[in-house]
């Protein structure tokens, strides 16, 4: 077996711990260039000022929140996501005008959550446009965003803009929905009252009467 030279076996450890210490000085720099490139693309990613504006409501720091929203729809113009978050927000205060701005903002970037939807009908009702919160619930039922929620909220901006007969189905959609809610129930009788359909506001009469007896034997067994 040849013998390698002492001076010679240095040499190649020596060249081996070149090359090794290079490995890892290299391993390390690809480290750091990753995680700077992690960096840039979270500090232009949208969603992350999103999340820095969930925490902020979380501790209700609204201003901060709304803040980190404004820097999220600057790195995505078209994304929906951070006008609803917006709408949300405005909406949680009851800056009625303000949540509907932003939620249409959202539904012009193609938002298909029903959410915005349900809300802004609601804050058109606050605001007192009833018709106009019943044509964009009823449009937006038609749309596919049907739900018992919607239904009773269309309902509802019937029944403050007087309008009784538009707003019975309505409530009677709700009702499948919530069988048991005493509002929809006493209000569809209004509703039949004023329509001059007295059998049918019997009938919700005695659905109340059921509904409140209900209530009350379960108040007394558990008291």
């Amino acid at each position: 077996m040849p013998v390698i030279p002492a001076a010679k076996s240095r040499k190649v450890l020596l060249a081996w711990a070149v090359l090794i210490a290079a490995g890892f000085l290299a391993a390390e720099g690809l480290t750091a260039l990753l995680a700077r490139h992690g960096r840039i693309l979270r500090a232009n990613d949208y969603r992350t000022y999103l999340g820095f504006a969930a925490n902020f409501v979380e501790k209700n720091d609204f201003p901060r929140a709304l803040a980190q929203i404004e820097e999220a729809k600057r790195k995505a113009r078209h994304e929906p996501a951070p006008y609803e978050m917006a709408g949300d927000i405005h909406y949680r205060l009851k800056q009625w005008d303000k949540a509907i701005v932003e939620y249409d903002r959202a539904f012009a970037r193609n938002s298909a959550e029903a959410g915005p939807r349900l809300n802004k009908v609601w804050a058109l009702i606050e605001l007192g446009r009833n018709d106009a919160a019943a044509e964009f619930g009823r449009q937006a039922m038609e749309e596919g965003y049907r739900s018992p929620a919607m239904a009773r909220f269309v309902a509802e901006a019937y029944f403050r803009a007087g309008k009784h007969a538009e707003a019975i189905p309505y409530y009677e959609e709700a009702l499948l929905g919530y069988p048991n809610d005493l509002y929809l129930l006493e209000h569809l009788r209004q509703c039949f009252v004023a329509t001059g359909r007295p059998d049918r506001a019997k009938e919700m009469s005695d659905r109340i009467a059921d509904v409140e007896a209900s209530i009350n034997r379960i108040a007394a067994s558990g008291s």
